[in-house]
């Protein structure tokens, strides 16, 4: 869907951002049934290793579908396979088809935790699985990103990340998984206009955020013109050897990516940590974590959008908006 390509307004200060979209396919092989290393394989292929089946494998990216275009190595596996790193060019290929973070494929939408590999637990909103018993199906050498793996038992009701480390998250299902990485158009954008350094969370020691909830659009929060409110919910939690100060204006830097890949800072927006309708600052756990509330202001007219955003130095988060 096209949007038109004037300012977007965050409070008041001018951003801008477009819907979401999906794209490309790559599916396992489904005639060789289960597997446990490459030698059950037929020539060409290998095992996933967390979907345990047979799938082509590759030896550069020139071997791999626009879908599935990067050639690399999964969990530290022994052969490489053409990986996804956006749900766009997912559904390009096959519509509806999302960018699987659990195994870096692209697959459709997941529709409960019986379709989940490795006992895993199916976010049904974003068709998501996450959890199980195995690592995750990034391409970071073996483990997740942080101190504690996927799987492991968490309480979601404590402060994040509970004791699942950096760079990682204790989702409602109480098992500690990866946080959001970059794939999503916004961060994809940005990534390629130089407006974003891709978060490497072996090194990165920014603050991760862990969701942004669609909140209740505030009219005020967009004063004068016609413009339309997307009011959301930021969450984050401080990496090592940081704590959120009182005010926002003091944060480590907080920007917002339009779906062009342009980066917004947003610092000197948010109102102080006064809490009103429509913007608030919020540190809490002795500054281990933090609320932001924040108002898009969007042209007439657009009823849906995607916000992305990252705090200097830690990962990104894009969230669909609807109105």
């Amino acid at each position: 869907m096209t949007r038109n390509n004037r300012a977007l307004w965050l409070s008041a200060a001018a951003t801008i951002a477009f819907t979401m979209s999906c794209g490309g396919n790559e599916t396992p092989d489904g005639g060789t049934g289960s597997c446990t290393t490459d030698a059950t394989c037929g020539t060409g292929k290998g095992c996933h290793p967390v979907l345990k089946t047979c799938v082509a494998t590759c030896t550069g990216s020139s071997d791999c579908p626009s879908a599935e275009k990067t050639c690399a190595k999964i969990n530290n596996s022994a052969s490489s396979f053409c990986t996804c790193s956006t749900d766009a060019l997912c559904a390009a290929s096959t519509a509806g088809n999302i960018c699987s973070a659990a195994t870096s494929q692209c697959t459709a939408k997941c529709t409960s935790s019986a379709s989940c590999p490795n006992s895993g637990t199916c976010n049904t909103a974003t068709g998501q699985c996450s959890g199980g018993t195995v690592t995750d199906g990034g391409t970071d050498g073996g483990t997740d990103a942080g101190t504690t793996d996927a799987g492991v038992a968490c309480t979601s009701t404590n402060a994040e990340p509970d004791i699942c480390g950096y760079a990682n998250v204790c989702y409602s299902n109480n098992l500690c998984d990866t946080a959001s990485d970059d794939r999503c158009p916004n961060i994809t954008a940005a990534i390629a206009a130089n407006a974003y350094t891709a978060w490497n969370p072996s090194t990165s020691t920014g603050p991760v955020i862990y969701n942004v909830t669609d909140d209740a659009d505030v009219a005020a929060g967009c004063p004068g013109g016609s413009d339309v409110a997307f009011t959301l919910t930021l969450y984050a939690y401080a990496g090592p050897n940081y704590t959120f100060p009182a005010t926002i204006g003091a944060a480590t830097q907080l920007t917002y990516y339009t779906s062009t890949g342009a980066a917004r800072p947003i610092n000197n927006v948010v109102v102080g940590s006064q809490t009103n309708a429509w913007s608030h600052y919020i540190p809490s756990n002795g500054g281990k974590n933090v609320e932001i509330k924040m108002t898009l202001c969007a042209p007439a007219g657009t009823t849906s959008l995607t916000a992305g955003f990252a705090f200097s130095g830690g990962n990104a988060f894009c969230a669909p908006l609807t109105r």
